[in-house]
């Protein structure tokens, strides 16, 4: 930085400025004066900028000029841009900016405001103050040369008229093949009309189709609007993957735009349904108001055959209050969520209140009952003909698991808070959890926690049933636990066991054996974990800590180590493993490290996979460099991991000795399509939050023969 100049307790005059930065060069003059008034004069030019130097995604070289002035005139402000213009390359696309301008007590005046990069240009001009007077405009056949991390065609105009507050708009976009980051849209249009003031009747229409916002897939949503403020409707239609909604509503402002203002609206129809279940409409229309001081819903009604939702609330500077009451909703409501050829009985009742103070503790209630029900396994009665199914029946109903009525109480105030849980089995046992804060001075989430959570389930064998991929499933659950700390730092003591467990898994092929799962709680500590499961010859042991001492984020140390486990068991392959592996996870991170080996492996396909014909159509390939190119765990858990992998017999042993031993046949062999070969070897395979996954050694193929 290089600056000269003068100046006296009246002004200030640099007559040079000199500043080298962003690997380029800035250069001009200032003057400002305070006395008698407030003047003040900038020029500045540029060149050879680099924003990349600041901002990664922004690589490239600019230049600028600056000519601006500004004043007092009595007791107000005004500023002139006589000259701003940008010129330069960024991310490889030629970049213009230009823009003039003028600035007083009643707003800003755009004489003109213009940015090009590549084929895409912005531009605006016009009054934005007290009154609005502005047009603008917007071309872009690739989004992706106006943001980085934006694609697709978008055109599109607009105006904005009238008082600041109570202004007329006019908007026109349309858009195709857009996307930015995880959102993704196909097909964009907006039409508006509207006039605040409401001297004019407003229109709104948008589409969106064919879009994807991250894993929820966007089939259409329209939303269509009209009317006045004192009087208008608004429609919204939404077809998504995770459901669909058609709501119709009418409203109006009452006093409009004044401090006392109010709108009154009224649901004429709010339906929804979700993929496999049954739809949710209103059972008549549900009326409404919100302001300033107060809002209320009065209570309104879902229906969905026999069952029914009711909610209500309201909200007032002294508190917000609110009750929903389920009544009627059957079990079979979610059976296509259930197994093919299952069947569930039994219902569900709920009730419950909360009330937030302005100031004070919430209180809320909770009541939730259920009836005595079951699951059975449903087939029709001719499939079940030598078993005798009742003369006339049409099918035939096996019960896999009976439960009695149960039921979950909870009670919080400023008193305390209780909760009650019974969950009954008929034969299976029964889930029992008690906990209680008792009444103090201190605040609620520091008043001691008194609890116990018992177990007892003797029979297991419902799961084989309500799991369609598992043939067989045993065992054993018991456990006594105690609850103490604090709400805001819960201790669980005592241990919660499954025993004498055995499962068979079609998937994989897999008769798992002697499976044993422990949880011992540690008090303020947090938890152990103690697990193991044979399967084949081998064993597989899980160990780990769960930590939550000290108030600081929860922690957890797992380790998984192994001998020769039977890990996949099919037709055309069978593959065991000896892992020895350490997972250590904390909010938001995971690290896996350790050895997986793979002693012994047999890989013989009758025929090619499906996915070796042809592409997945939901797969996305991604290449170097592109947006997207970070791993898969982005956006939740950052995964990073170092795992060596060892196929086939040891090259080296862990100390890194070479090890000469020779096997008379590969461990690890393929046998497919005419290829009949070993394979073994080693990789380094490392993997990092928003890196590709890496592997370094090798692998070989031994005694082939074709």
């Amino acid at each position: 930085i290089d600056v000269a100049g003068h100046g006296s307790l009246k002004f200030l005059n640099l007559t040079r400025i000199d500043v080298e930065a962003l690997n380029g060069a800035i250069g001009g003059h200032a003057r400002v004066a305070w006395k008698p008034a407030l003047q003040a004069n900038v020029v500045l030019d540029a060149e050879g900028l680099d924003p990349g130097e600041l901002l990664a995604d922004w690589p490239g070289s600019v230049g600028f000029t600056v000519r601006a002035q500004a004043a007092r005139r009595g007791d107000q402000l005004v500023a002139n841009l006589e000259d701003l213009s940008i010129d330069g390359r960024l991310r490889d696309y030629p970049v213009q900016v230009n823009a003039r301008g003028a600035y007083d007590a009643q707003g800003v005046e755009l004489e003109t405001l213009s940015v090009a990069s590549g084929e895409s240009t912005l531009r605006a001009q016009g009054r934005v103050g007290d009154t609005l007077d502005l047009n603008w405009r917007i071309e872009s056949p690739d989004l992706s040369q106006l943001l980085p991390a934006a694609a697709g065609r978008i055109s599109g105009e607009g105006s904005a008229r009238g008082p600041l507050h109570r202004p007329r708009a006019e908007v026109s976009v349309t858009g195709s093949g857009l996307s930015y980051q995880t959102f993704q849209l196909q097909s964009l249009n907006v039409d508006a009309n509207v006039d605040a003031s409401g001297d004019q009747r407003s229109v709104v229409n948008l589409a969106l189709e064919n879009g994807r916002s991250a894993d929820i897939r966007l089939k259409r949503i329209t939303l269509a609007g009209e009317g006045t403020p004192a009087a208008h409707t608004v429609a919204l239609n939404a077809r998504t993957s995770t459901g669909n909604a058609d709501v119709n509503l009418n409203g109006g402002l009452d006093n409009p735009w004044q401090p006392d203002q109010r709108w009154r609206f009224e649901f004429d129809e709010a339906t929804f349904k979700y993929p496999r279940l049954s739809s949710w409409g209103l059972a008549e229309p549900i009326t409404g108001m919100v302001s300033a001081a107060r809002a209320e819903l009065a209570r309104g009604c879902w229906e969905s055959n026999k069952a029914r939702l009711c909610v209500q609330g309201e909200r007032t500077t002294a508190e917000t209050s609110g009750e929903v009451e389920l009544t009627d909703l059957a079990f079979g409501y979610f059976r296509r969520l259930l197994p093919p050829s299952t069947g569930i009985d039994g219902g569900i009742d709920l009730q419950a209140r909360f009330r937030q103070p302005a100031h004070g503790q919430p209180a809320a209630k909770l009541r939730v009952q259920t009836t005595a029900g079951r699951v059975a396994s449903v087939v029709p009665a001719r499939e079940a003909a030598n078993g005798g199914a009742p003369a006339g029946s049409e099918t035939q109903a096996t019960t896999l698991l009976e439960f009695r009525p149960s039921e979950i109480d909870f009670d919080m105030s400023e008193r305390g808070l209780a909760l009650s849980v019974a969950l009954g089995l008929a034969e299976q046992g029964n889930i029992d959890i008690t906990a209680a804060v008792p009444n103090g001075e201190e605040p609620l989430p520091r008043r001691p926690l008194q609890g116990r959570i018992r177990t007892n389930l003797p029979d297991l064998s419902f799961i084989s049933q309500l799991a369609p991929d598992t043939g067989r499933f045993e065992g054993h659950v018991t456990g006594d636990m105690r609850l103490a700390g604090t709400l805001r730092a819960p201790a669980l003591y005592g241990r919660s066991v499954l025993t004498a467990g055995q499962a068979v898994l079609h998937g994989p092929g897999l008769n798992l054996r002697d499976i044993r799962i422990a949880v011992v709680g540690q008090g303020e500590e947090g938890m152990d974990l103690n697990a193991g499961v044979r399967s084949g010859e081998g064993l597989l042991n899980v160990n780990g800590a769960f930590r939550f001492a000290g108030g600081k984020a929860p922690r957890a140390q797992v380790s998984i180590d192994g001998h020769e486990f039977l890990a996949f068991n099919a037709m055309d392959a069978r593959v065991f493993i000896s892992p020895d592996l350490e997972v250590a996870a904390t909010t938001g991170r995971i690290r896996v490290t350790g050895e997986l080996h793979v002693p012994r492996a047999s890989i013989t396909p009758k025929e090619l996979p499906e996915s070796a014909v042809a592409v997945s159509g939901d797969q996305v390939i991604v290449r170097p460099g592109e947006e997207g190119a970070e791993s898969a765990d982005a956006g939740g858990m950052k995964v990073s991991a170092r795992i060596r992998l060892i196929v086939g017999p040891r090259v080296t042993d862990e100390i890194g000795e070479q090890i000469t031993e020779k096997l008379d046949e590969p461990p690890v062999y393929i046998e497919a399509f005419g290829l009949t070969a070993g394979v073994e070897g080693e990789l380094l395979i490392i993997e990092g939050p928003g890196e590709p996954t890496r592997g370094t050694g090798e692998l070989n193929v031994v005694e082939g023969r074709y």
